[in-house]
């Protein structure tokens, strides 16, 4: 996926330390993320307020995932055509 189209997806992988005796970094992740589970997969589109999350799902098959994905793309595609044309908003961010 990345490498079809390396310009549009990008992929962070996030590494949470989870220990029996001090679960703090775990609850951070989980108050910043709002997630369940590890792992937890997100997609977020750009769009001119900001990224947006638009999937979420604890350890989805790829299939799914891909899907997802170049589902985003027209989301992304339509957020920027919206900001290219209302006033005040600059599309060269997204």
């Amino acid at each position: 996926m990345n490498r079809e189209n390396p310009e549009k997806v990008r992929f962070q992988s996030i590494h949470v330390n989870y220990q029996t005796g001090n679960k703090q970094e775990s609850w951070n992740s989980k108050r910043i993320f709002g997630h369940a589970a590890y792992p937890t997969y997100m997609i977020h589109v750009k769009s001119h307020v900001g990224p947006l999350e638009i999937y979420r799902s604890v350890y989805p098959p790829i299939e799914e995932l891909e899907k997802q994905i170049k589902e985003s793309f027209e989301l992304a595609e339509s957020y920027k055509a919206e900001a290219e044309t209302a006033p005040g908003l600059e599309s060269e961010k997204l």
